[in-house]
């Protein structure tokens, strides 16, 4: 009697030993390239960010100044414009500063007008070319092991604008 009791009442009627492993070599794929993803995506988006951020102090500062390159609001010191420090701020040579890429693009920054000349002029700063984005993970998250997510991380163009205050007569 006490013998039948234990196979009635017993939880494990079948060896289920590895059944944990088989289930954690499904899960754990997918769990990494979510969490790859989501560090990407991350670091996209600081990357658009910081770009824009340049862009944007480019036009506030060709807007307050005057111009681009404004002699009566700059230091007699400074000898470059306004356009050359943002640009010099994104890329240094071939290398972007911001992305890490190595292409031999040269995005250049290019604010027009480049010289305010009433007040309620708006000032557009914007990339000649596409900024190049260099992903961390390389072709990871293309295909159909990165379900996708590459495709996204792609090349952009950034423009920012600002409105002058005054123009350059004061």
């Amino acid at each position: 009697m006490l013998k039948g009791r234990r196979t009635f009442f017993s939880h494990r009627g079948r060896d289920e030993r590895g059944a944990e492993f088989a289930a954690a070599l499904f899960v754990f794929p997918v769990l990494f390239i979510l969490i790859i993803g989501c560090i990407e995506i991350g670091f996209y988006v600081q990357t658009r960010m910081r770009v824009e951020n340049v862009l944007r102090d480019a036009a506030r500062s060709v807007a307050a100044e005057g111009g681009d390159f404004n002699i009566r609001t700059r230091p007699l010191h400074v000898t470059t414009s306004i356009s050359a420090e943002a640009t010099s701020a994104l890329v240094s040579g071939s290398t972007c500063k911001v992305s890490q890429c190595d292409s031999g693009l040269t995005p250049l920054v290019k604010c027009t007008p480049p010289i305010v000349l009433t007040s309620g002029t708006t000032v557009t700063c914007k990339l000649a070319a596409k900024y190049p984005y260099k992903s961390l993970s390389g072709t990871l998250m293309d295909g159909a092991f990165g379900l996708g997510i590459g495709g996204i991380l792609q090349d952009f163009n950034a423009s920012e604008s600002a409105r002058a205050e005054t123009g350059t007569t004061g």
